[in-house]
């Protein structure tokens, strides 16, 4: 039997939660429309003993591919070989579907033949459970729009993405591996593919948000950020590669989620010790972007960090530096 939709699941070191993950999807009523593919990503815990217990208890529904750490890129890659979904959707291994939205999802995905559908998703704090929905602005749900017509220029996330599994093929999509902040690489990879979006009004995805989350994601980029740096570069190379051929509201599209990763990569700098390497690095990824993306540049002088740090011409950066963590409460190193 066909199935409607692949849930690819990166599954590393995860055997504290990756119970409660894979029993949000024993859902009798689409059992079989669903394939949840986990990908063991080099776990040195029970994580791969857990998944195939699932696998041997629930056969047709999950399956299990043990490989070599390689990030959570390479667990798409791996994933997309061997789905046999009409969409695919990825979910960390840490975090969870809702019943309900699920299952309207997956009974809208079996009629639906749009290239990129997005749905719902909820933050879920781990220190009381407390729970804020996306909301997507003057979305037309369940209605095919071409992605022109589409009201694309506002936060998309990987949460909420269902893309159309032949296109990942056809594509052949090689998420960079070993490497962090992949997410923007997997939204944007397909852009140039996608003709038709739909909207649906459904609460799908339970991403867990960690209880000091705003620190430790100032600490992730700071800890990553030659990471973010590469797959800033490598998207804004693929942008250049097909922008002659996007539509405007294409070319928008990138320009906004890229835009916004600058804005993240300078907040990364921001946090890093104030030195002349730290200014270098910001006047580096300044001139990149400038002269690789003008239009990306443009867009991302509507945050007003950058804004200011443009208009004194980097003198404000140091200043700027320490503003920024004493507002995140970020000890330097």
């Amino acid at each position: 039997m066909k199935k409607v939709l692949s849930i690819s699941i990166a599954a590393y070191n995860i055997e504290k939660f990756i119970r409660h993950t894979l029993d949000s999807f024993i859902i009798e009523e689409i059992i079989n429309d669903i394939e949840v593919i986990i990908v063991n990503d080099g776990s040195k815990d029970k994580t791969s003993q857990i998944a195939h217990e699932y696998q041997e208890k629930y056969k047709g529904l999950f399956r299990v591919i043990d490989k070599e750490n390689g990030g959570y890129g390479s667990t798409i890659n791996e994933a997309v070989k061997i789905a046999e979904g009409k969409y695919f959707k990825t979910i960390d291994g840490d975090d969870w579907v809702d019943e309900s939205g699920f299952v309207k999802l997956v009974k809208y995905l079996d009629h639906c033949d749009d290239d990129m559908v997005i749905s719902g998703f909820a933050r879920v704090s781990d220190k009381n459970g407390k729970i804020i929905p996306t909301y997507y602005v003057n979305a037309d749900y369940e209605v095919t729009h071409s992605f022109e017509e589409a009201n694309m220029k506002q936060d998309i996330y990987m949460q909420g993405i269902s893309f159309k599994t032949s296109i990942l093929k056809e594509i052949d999509l090689e998420i960079t591996k070993h490497c962090f902040y992949t997410d923007i690489e997997y939204i944007l990879t397909p852009i140039p593919y996608i003709n038709t979006v739909s909207f649906i009004d459904a609460n799908v995805y339970m991403y867990r948000v960690a209880v000091n989350e705003q620190s430790m994601s100032i600490a992730g980029k700071k800890k990553h950020i030659d990471e973010q740096l590469k797959i800033y570069q490598k998207m804004i190379r693929y942008f250049g590669k097909y922008s002659e051929t996007l539509s405007e509201e294409k070319k928008k599209y990138f320009e906004i989620i890229l835009a916004g990763m600058l804005k993240s990569h300078t907040a990364a700098i921001l946090s890093l010790d104030v030195n002349t390497n730290s200014l270098k690095r910001l006047k580096e990824i300044e001139d990149f972007t400038k002269k690789n993306a003008e239009k990306v540049y443009k867009e991302s002088n509507k945050y007003k960090v950058i804004k200011i740090l443009r208009k004194s011409n980097y003198h404000l950066y140091a200043l700027g530096s320490i503003a920024f963590k004493l507002y995140h409460k970020v000890l330097p190193s």
